[in-house]
């Protein structure tokens, strides 16, 4: 079972199609900073599809349990750092967007 910290983001039938896709579907809410430096920010997991547990050994539900910035965590240094700042002025802009990155596999925590 896939676990979602809120559930109105998807349809039942977006959610069954982002659990029959290969790899992993997400959806983070941003939370912008308290203060007003900018590319500060957190990424809160909302949705995780099965996908998960195939590409990084973590269910949906222990992922989205991580909580805050766990996808940076398991990315490469260098590209945490671009899609972290891309995401910001994306989001600042009010567009939707979608980026490639490498992970780490051996950086998921249990």
């Amino acid at each position: 079972m896939v676990q979602y910290r809120d559930t109105h983001f998807f349809s039942e039938f977006e959610r069954n199609i982002f659990d029959i896709l290969p790899g992993l579907a997400y959806y983070c809410k941003f939370i912008p900073s308290k203060t007003d430096t900018p590319y500060d920010y957190s990424l809160i997991l909302q949705y995780a599809s099965k996908g998960c547990f195939e590409l990084v050994g973590v269910s949906a539900a222990e992922f989205i349990k991580q909580n805050k910035n766990v996808l940076e965590h398991l990315m490469t240094d260098d590209d945490a750092k671009r899609t972290h700042n891309y995401s910001y002025d994306q989001v600042e802009q009010k567009k939707s967007y979608e980026m490639k990155y490498r992970i780490k596999l051996d950086s998921v925590v249990n």
